[in-house]
């Protein structure tokens, strides 16, 4: 719901690919990816979810002892302990005199952390993150369960700028000149507390189009504001923000709905190269009646040849035309690049584009280049340069060694870079299942296997992989062992139950998909497996029982409305057998079987059989 606006919305990407749009009655349900809706309070995988950015201290999780899925929190605001962490023993040196007057306080103020660590209280929330373990709190540090750069591999949230490309949040803050070379946090600008804005000493400030946020730090310019800006100092114009932190629609929502947020990237106006990735730069955004093209004259003639990019960033951004994988590699990968994110964003990139499974042919500098990047001081980016060698020439005995001695040298960062390396490798063996090469995607989490071996939802996604490929028995095995590690995953069950079927195991099957049922009674995959089974061992109204158990739980899998139909039909309840095909037909419109058996139906209500 857009506040502003008044307006309920659905996000049509997986569907209809539209962006976002507003919700009217011409909106068919199959063309939002949003229905329904299913986000939860807490960060669980199964989920769509808000992790805990939304309140405070909230936690999910499945207790299997009663069960079922539990969500606690402390408040649905934000409280100290969101920023702080812990505060018990704040509160209790708070009232200790002697301590007072030492000057403990028992937590860590923001304005004594390093740049990233501050940042990092703030990509709590404010940040696309991938997953990397559950169970954190604030308090904990927050790389060794999440990690900001990953979600740019596939994702691309962000191009190669910084600028946002689809949805994302304000990471393009880390590619700022002011944080890069700088140390610019976002309590540079913001007051935490108040919610206001301030200059770098903390003096507080009106609002977003104080200079001073930004001459607190540029003397020089908010002398000359004119000579600089080329526009009246009094005007909108002459104002910081309005060059260099523009409202940017970001390109994939569409333009259906005003979504704009402010370009924590700050980047220099450059309305040609602007436009060129989607973007609407600066100067079109107050100038709409002059091209990007006048206005990019315009720039040239009144500042000559602008700031240069980082080289990382030229690089990254020319790398889809690039067709040559060594020169490609000598511009990307390079050990010394100190720009990170825009480093990560052309490794990424570049492994999207030029990297596969075991490649016999990949060339030595190339491998050389990734093994001098995976000493990178920086997690991510180690992390996705190991797990680059270990997919593309992990099976060379001297890649495998060196690959081996690194693993033992990480010390005590192994736990985080051993999951952001399978995660990366989960990324390509995912990509590769979606390429309908699931056999592929097998090895590939074999592979990451190797990297963690308990880790229980690689076990589960090989075992799905294999038996995409018709492997059943060695699908079982990999499920089972997910199984043993975590055995409360109601969806392995599922999918214990479905490779046992598949093999002939019925009885298994069914114990599979009623054990998932007692873990959560709304598990729609299990009710609708069920009723498969159900009906293959003829049992129909156990089986339509079932499936109208699927349909209540998820309404949005057509298949369970089009099954249910049928055995509907076969009971003589036409009417209602007609209303299901319809529900299922809302998110499947051109299945070319449920559109026949709507035919069907609605002339058998026009004229029912005799026997009726």
């Amino acid at each position: 719901f857009i506040r502003r606006e008044g307006v309920w919305f659905c996000n049509t990407g997986g569907r209809a690919n539209r962006g976002w749009v507003p919700i009217t009655p011409q909106l068919a349900l199959a063309d939002c990816g949003d229905w329904p809706p299913a986000r939860v309070l807490g960060d669980e995988l199964r989920f769509s979810n808000c992790q805990s950015c939304h309140g405070s201290q909230i936690q999910v999780s499945l207790d299997s002892a009663t069960p079922k899925y539990e969500t606690t929190f402390s408040s649905l605001g934000i409280n100290c302990e969101s920023c702080h962490g812990p505060g018990r023993r704040h509160l209790a040196l708070v009232k200790d005199a002697q301590a007072v007057a030492s000057e403990e306080i028992g937590m860590s103020p923001l304005a004594t952390l390093t740049k990233d660590g501050s940042l990092g209280v703030c990509w709590q929330c404010h940040a696309l993150k991938d997953r990397l373990q559950g169970g954190f709190v604030s308090g904990k540090p927050l790389d060794a369960y999440y990690s900001v750069h990953l979600p740019q591999l596939g994702e691309r949230a962000h191009f190669a700028d910084g600028r946002v490309r689809t949805f994302g949040y304000q990471e393009g803050h880390l590619w700022s000149d002011c944080y890069v070379s700088g140390g610019m946090t976002c309590t540079s600008c913001h007051d935490p507390h108040s919610q206001g804005y301030r200059d770098v000493n903390g003096t507080p400030l009106a609002g977003r189009d104080d200079d001073r946020q930004c001459t607190s730090c540029h003397q020089a310019k908010g002398a000359a504001v004119e000579a600089h800006t080329r526009h009246s100092a009094a005007s909108a114009g002459s104002r910081c923000v309005a060059c260099h932190m523009p409202y940017l629609q970001e390109p994939e929502i569409g333009t259906a709905l005003r979504y704009a947020r402010s370009d924590h990237a700050i980047p220099v106006p450059r309305p040609a190269a602007d436009a060129a990735l989607g973007i609407t730069s600066s100067c079109r955004g107050c100038h709409t009646d002059r091209t990007e093209q006048a206005l990019n004259a315009q720039v040239a003639d009144w500042y000559g040849t602008l700031k240069p990019r980082a080289s990382a960033i030229t690089a990254a951004l020319e790398l889809p035309t690039e067709t040559d994988r060594e020169k490609a590699a000598g511009r990307v990968l390079r050990a010394e690049e100190k720009h990170t994110a825009a480093l990560f964003a052309g490794m990424a990139l570049f492994a999207e584009q030029f990297l596969s499974a075991d490649m016999p042919t990949l060339e030595r500098e190339v491998i050389e280049r990734l093994e001098q990047l995976s000493s990178h001081p920086n997690l991510d980016v180690r992390a996705l340069a190991l797990a680059s060698l270990h997919l593309a020439a992990g099976e060379r005995g001297a890649v495998r060694t060196f690959l081996a001695a690194r693993l033992k040298a990480l010390g005590a960062d192994e736990s985080r870079v051993r999951s952001r390396w399978t995660v990366v490798l989960g990324f390509f063996a995912d990509r590769e299942r979606d390429r309908g090469d699931a056999s592929a995607g097998a090895a590939i989490y074999a592979k990451a296997l190797e990297i963690e071996p308990d880790n229980a939802r690689l076990h589960l996604n090989r075992g799905v992989a294999l038996a995409q490929t018709g492997d059943y028995a060695p699908a079982v095995a990999s499920i089972e062992r997910s199984l043993v590690l975590n055995p409360s995953q109601p969806l392995a069950l599922v999918n214990l139950g479905i490779s046992r079927s598949a093999q002939g195991d019925k009885m298994g099957a069914m114990a599979a998909y009623q054990k998932a049922l007692s873990f959560n009674v709304r598990e729609a995959l299990a009710w609708f497996n069920l009723g498969n089974v159900y009906f293959e061992l003829g049992r129909e109204s156990e089986a339509g029982a079932a499936y109208a158990k699927a349909v209540e739980s998820d309404p949005s899998l057509p298949l369970a409305h089009f099954y249910l139909a049928r055995a509907l039909a076969k009971s003589g309840a036409i009417a209602r057998a007609l209303r299901e095909v319809d529900a299922g037909l809302e998110f499947d419109p051109q299945n070319a079987e449920a559109l026949g058996a709507r035919e069907q139906l609605q002339r058998m209500l026009v004229s029912p059989p005799a026997s009726q």
